[in-house]
């Protein structure tokens, strides 16, 4: 009796599975195919994969749903992007600063530009920004460092009110 229980629990098991492939969209089909067959043993680099990198975070602010120049939360192979996120974002543009730096890349310098100006108009007054997604409840603000970004051209254009975490603190408090 416990053989055929387990049998059929195995059974269930495949057949759980078969249906879950089955609706999977394209995409994330493709993606299961490369996952199975595993990772290169080929090393690409660090540039190269540091160039990779910064082409999936400008696929992700142009992909946010939101089209408001943040960076996309998340990306599912089963829903696509998700909207942009405050706080993703902020940690992005130092980053990606340093690399249009590097690189004397001026589209990615045009990107980091474009993420400040969404951040500068969703800000709180006291400086602070939106935790979690944009509209969640309670608001919760965070801080992070985006004094990179006061160093771009037209800082007039991007008002943003600096603070340091202490303050933030403090206005919490």
């Amino acid at each position: 009796m416990k053989t055929v229980i387990r049998y059929s629990r195995k059974v269930l098991t495949t057949l759980r599975n078969v249906h879950s492939h089955y609706h999977l969209p394209d995409c994330a089909k493709r993606e299961e195919r490369r996952d199975k067959a595993g990772l290169s043993n080929e090393d690409p680099g660090i540039d190269n994969a540091v160039t990779k990198a910064i082409g999936w975070l400008a696929r992700a602010q142009d992909n946010s749903l939101s089209k408001d120049g943040g960076v996309a939360r998340d990306f599912s192979l089963i829903t696509g992007w998700s909207t942009s996120y405050p706080e993703t974002t902020g940690y992005i543009v130092p980053t990606m600063l340093a690399y249009a730096d590097r690189k004397k890349d001026q589209a990615i310098r045009d990107r980091a530009k474009r993420m400040l100006d969404w951040l500068v108009a969703i800000q709180f007054s006291e400086g602070g920004f939106q935790g979690s997604v944009i509209g969640a409840s309670p608001v919760v603000p965070v801080t992070f460092n985006l004094a990179s970004g006061a160093r771009l051209p037209n800082p007039a254009r991007r008002p943003m009110r600096l603070m340091s975490h202490g303050d933030c603190l403090k206005l919490r408090s």
